[in-house]
């Protein structure tokens, strides 16, 4: 199975079972208007990393990819931040991904014990 059936397969699999967010490393660089067009459709989901995750330089020209994806589902997308942070240690950035609970605050009355 190629690279294009396994992704199809995934994104097929995160229909079928109504995952609220899917994230990963797809290989597939999201800025490429031909690869939004093609697999945007297969999912309800929203791709919200918008910061190139990948660098690479290369002989001719520099790179700039977003391979590392996070799909939630629209309706919670709000809800959802991201953060793409230098990373020493790879060719892939650090991705940091926020999500707003809004937790209301609890207030705790911790008797004192009287010795």
């Amino acid at each position: 199975m190629c690279w294009v059936e396994c992704t199809e397969k995934v994104f097929e699999i995160m229909e079928r079972n109504s995952l609220h967010f899917c994230v990963g490393d797809f290989n597939l660089d999201f800025k490429k208007c031909n690869l939004r067009k093609k697999y945007c459709p297969l999912t309800k989901l929203k791709q919200i990393i918008k910061q190139p995750t990948r660098f690479m330089a290369g002989k001719k020209k520099d790179t700039k990819t977003i391979i590392d994806h996070c799909w939630v589902k629209p309706t919670i997308a709000q809800k959802f931040s991201t953060e793409v942070c230098d990373n020493s240690i790879s060719d892939h950035r650090l991705v940091r991904i926020f999500y707003d609970t809004k937790i209301p605050p609890v207030t705790l009355d911790i008797p004192i014990p009287l010795d």
